[in-house]
């Protein structure tokens, strides 16, 4: 889920920067990204059902949520951003 989170997040912000925006994106989404996991928790949804502790959960959100953005910056680079 966090990997479509990514895509859908970076898709959006892609489309609303100017071309070639690397920081202003990078910087819109560690907000948005860390503005999610803050949500998490003051919302109490860190349990996690394998048992993890919540920080483990944390950083693989993360890690999946800049894999999700990572392919859409790839794409965006080789296309739009030309």
């Amino acid at each position: 889920m966090h990997i479509f989170g990514g895509v859908t997040l970076a898709t959006l912000f892609v489309g609303i920067l100017p071309a070639n925006s690397r920081m202003q994106l990078l910087l819109l989404l560690v907000f948005a990204f860390v503005g999610w996991e803050i949500f998490e928790y003051f919302f109490d949804l860190t349990v996690t059902r394998s048992g993890t502790e919540y920080w483990i959960d944390t950083v693989a959100d993360f890690c999946n949520d800049a894999f999700g953005a990572l392919i859409v910056y790839l794409i965006a680079r080789k296309t739009l951003w030309q």
